[in-house]
């Protein structure tokens, strides 16, 4: 019996597999600048940019991304020491007619930090709308410990898992 059930289920994976639409693919961005313009104060500050994803270099189309999932986001800044300014931050997509989505945090950031690796968020449910944009803003809510006169520059680099309907 027990070996009847384990033929049944090998079977039912080996045909669920082979009858696969997608695949999955990692996708990196290159690195993207958030500029929060100064004078900056102590407290909640915003920086953000716009970015296109260019997937043409892995051949596929935004049509075909059936989901997407952000697996790592780091950052750091283009003035090294302004890093200790930032308490905490969250990072999030925007975009036309799609609802503003958070995708990762970090609080507090841990003193000494020269890069932050933001914890991702668990629930990500849309993203592949994001990549179906021209292009999506890349947002950063900054709670700073001090005030800056001048722009706050952050370096940006993200990862994703994007789900690909097979050709």
């Amino acid at each position: 019996m027990k070996t009847t059930i384990f033929a049944v289920f090998a079977a039912f994976m080996l045909a669920t597999t082979a009858c696969s639409n997608t695949e999955t693919l990692t996708f990196d961005s290159e690195e993207v600048t958030l500029i929060a313009e100064g004078p900056l104060y102590d407290g909640s500050n915003t920086a953000s940019a716009d970015w296109t994803a260019d997937l043409s270099a892995m051949g596929i189309e935004a049509a075909d991304i059936q989901s997407a999932r952000v697996k790592t986001i780091s950052i750091t800044t283009a003035n090294p020491e302004d890093i200790s300014l930032i308490q905490d931050i969250t990072f999030q997509f925007a975009g036309k007619d799609v609802s503003m989505k958070q995708v990762g945090f970090l609080n507090p950031v841990p003193a000494g930090s020269s890069t932050l690796n933001l914890q991702i968020a668990d629930e990500q449910k849309g993203i592949a709308k994001f990549f179906q944009l021209p292009n999506m803003t890349w947002v950063s809510d900054i709670n700073l410990n001090a005030e800056k006169e001048d722009n706050l520059e952050l370096k940006v680099r993200l990862s994703f898992e994007l789900e690909v309907k097979n050709k």
